[in-house]
């Protein structure tokens, strides 16, 4: 039989892109439903390799060239227009959704989205796609949609290179060695970039390469070749191409090490589907041939563009909604819209056809299009700049970045340094040392215990390090992709050190975030049985080596951003109770019942609910009516001033305990 070329028309490619779609939007909907439903932008950069290596390659067989110009230009139509469409829409619409802090931040993803370098800037920024659900980035999405382009600039040029150096009998051979090579070279960098620092694994184009090689090795394989094979043989390698793409939606999730290896599962069932596809008709060809599908696929670029600015743009104008009501608003909404920009834009410009004569003016239009959206992001980042003049907005602004000293004197260690530094505070010569110990929660206290170490001519010592809890749990870190070793190491050398000086007093803290209910507490060993285990030994330890261990209790978890909601409410014209919270979440209860159990057993250990302290009532406020500032800097962590504040009630807490 026959191959289909890659230029050819396949409805089940167009099925495929459907999968996709529907894959990514469920899983930013409620990531719980598809946990693993961002490989559904694998799909997508597979068949991109296949589709465009066909182009490619069947341009030059034909004519013996690659006309590039013509190429960027087919692009740009087909690309552009729809996108241009969605990030002006976005930009307009978030000036009334949007809170004047969160604008500046998105008009800057904004204008890095229009030139398609928002990969670039996400991966600088760290940010953690698979742990996206506190993102309010309406521009997230558009890191794909850069390694595409990003791919589409350098793709033709490599490809034009290997067939201009090679000569008609072996440059297929060649092309598919240099296609081989790239990919290898890509997916090891890949595998080390999700151990060494996976956000540039995830967002980095030259760490993605390797997704649309696999589609374009394709691509030239089927190119006028025949392949015999036999139908069992066939079905069953369909089969394993669709389990292949199917087992990861459920498999993988926030804490899978992604891309890395676990990529190559999407990338390559993917790749079978669509080998399969131009060969011979199997059972999964003729379902990803439905009408349905097809409609779906055919309008995949419309739909992704919009689905993810509606979801968060819905999100931010009612976070206090019923979560149903904004997801069928938000479904129907990236219908409609979808379907319109299909219809209107995507079409028409796409079917445009553009002769020599025209092409300087088709640059034009798509020069004036970028300009329109770069002056629109500009224009709203000014628009943000000036409201942020007003006394409550730069009160709020600055509650955002009020971080404790220790982070700017590298004193909060990050995720990779495990060597204790010289962080000694309050009075240097006194015989009375305290010691801080924990994860960012305990870092939030810094400030409390500065002010009163300065007043009784404390030395105090901290030793805090991010996401990295007291307790002796072995923890996976999210950000990392893989178990945090480091914690482990740095907690031994926080141990000795503390065994080595016998402090006065030791301040404990740590998020409650790390204990996991149910069968996922079974699974991680962060249950609360083993929780309580864990803490019982580690406090037991504490304890050998001082008389006192003041257990800080976890603070309140707003679970969203304090400041940008207190901006967005003083915005338009709101009472910041719109930005009140529980006092308490299941895990923080469970915890505090364990701290106060391991208290009652254990001598010289003081167990302080900082709840009580930040929240005299239900609900909590993010303001109360004596202080003049916020109590959160983002949705879990105190401001220095409000830490500071809460210095005279903790100082009060510890004399009446200890004294």
């Amino acid at each position: 039989m026959k191959s289909k070329e890659a230029t050819t028309f396949r409805r089940d490619i167009e099925g495929l892109r459907a999968f996709a779609v529907i894959s990514v939007i469920i899983y930013h909907i409620d990531s719980s439903l598809l946990p693993g439903g961002y490989i559904g932008v694998d799909v997508f950069f597979v068949i991109s390799g296949f589709l465009i290596t066909g182009i490619l390659y069947q341009e030059f067989s034909s004519n013996d060239r690659i006309d590039v110009l013509s190429f960027y230009l087919k692009r740009a139509k087909r690309l552009l227009p729809a996108a241009t469409l969605v990030i002006l829409s976005t930009l307009v619409a978030a000036r009334w959704v949007y809170s004047p802090i969160e604008l500046e931040a998105l008009a800057k993803s904004g204008i890095t989205a229009i030139f398609y370098v928002s990969n670039l800037w996400f991966a600088k920024q760290s940010t953690n796609y698979l742990a996206e659900s506190h993102e309010t980035d309406a521009f997230l999405h558009t890191w794909s949609l850069s390694v595409e382009e990003q791919f589409y600039l350098v793709w033709p040029f490599l490809i034009i290179i290997t067939l201009k150096f090679s000569n008609s009998l072996n440059y297929r051979r060649n092309l598919l060695a240099i296609i081989g090579l790239t990919a290898l070279f890509s997916f090891f960098l890949c595998i080390w970039l999700t151990e060494k620092s996976q956000p540039w694994a995830f967002f980095f184009s030259g760490a993605r390469a390797w997704e649309f090689a696999v589609g374009a090795g394709v691509a030239i394989m089927i190119h006028r070749r025949q392949f015999q094979l036999k139908t069992m043989f066939a079905h069953l390698l369909a089969l394993l191409g669709i389990a292949l793409m199917l087992l990861p939606l459920w498999m993988f999730g926030e804490g899978t090490r992604f891309p890395g290896f676990a990529a190559s599962m999407p990338v390559a069932g993917t790749a079978i589907i669509i080998f399969l596809g131009s060969n011979i008709r199997t059972k999964t060809t003729e379902f990803l041939s439905l009408p349905l599908l097809n409609w779906i696929g055919s309008r995949s670029y419309s739909l992704y563009l919009w689905h993810w600015p509606l979801i968060i743009l819905y999100r931010q104008a009612d976070s206090s909604a019923n979560s149903l009501d904004w997801v069928w608003m938000s479904i129907l909404s990236m219908l409609i819209l979808s379907e319109i920009t299909y219809r209107l834009v995507e079409s028409p410009s796409r079917n445009l056809k553009i002769i020599k004569g025209t092409r300087r003016f088709a640059f034009g239009v798509v020069l004036v299009g970028m300009t329109a959206s770069t002056a629109t992001a500009l224009t709203l980042r000014e628009f943000s700049l000036k409201e942020m003049r007003s006394e409550h907005q730069i009160s709020f602004l600055d509650a955002s970045k009020s971080k404790p000293l220790v982070y700017d004197v590298n004193c909060h260690l990050g995720f990779f340094e495990t060597d204790l530094a010289d962080c000694t505070f309050g009075d240097s010569q006194s015989q009375s040392k305290v010691i801080l110990i924990g994860d960012s929660h305990a870092a939030q206290w810094f400030p409390a215990l500065q002010e009163i170490s300065e007043r009784k001519k404390w030395k105090l010592i901290s030793l805090t390090k991010s996401a990295c809890p007291v307790v002796d749990l072995e923890i996976f870190n999210d950000a990392l992709s893989r178990e945090y070793t480091e914690c482990k190491t740095f907690r031994e050398n926080v141990f000795a050190y503390i065994r080595s000086i016998s402090p006065s007093i030791i301040f404990v803290s740590q998020s409650a975030h790390y204990l996991e209910t149910g069968q996922a507490g079974q699974k991680s060993g962060r249950s609360p049985e083993q929780w309580e285990n864990v803490s019982r030994e580690t406090y037991k330890q504490l304890s050998s080596f001082s008389d006192r261990v003041v257990l800080l209790g976890d603070t309140p978890n707003p679970g969203f951003n304090i400041p940008n909601c207190a901006s967005r409410a003083t915005w338009h014209g709101k009472d910041l109770s719109e930005c009140s919270f529980p006092i308490r979440n299941h895990k923080q209860t469970i915890v505090e019942g364990i701290d106060s159990k391991i208290t009652e057993e254990t001598s010289g250990l003081l167990s302080i609910d900082s709840s009580q302290l930040i929240c005299p009532s239900e609900p909590c406020l993010p303001l109360e009516r004596d202080i003049n500032f916020l109590k959160y800097r983002d949705s879990h962590h105190l401001t220095v001033e409000y830490s500071r504040h809460l210095a005279d009630d903790l100082s009060e807490l510890l004399e009446r305990d200890y004294d």
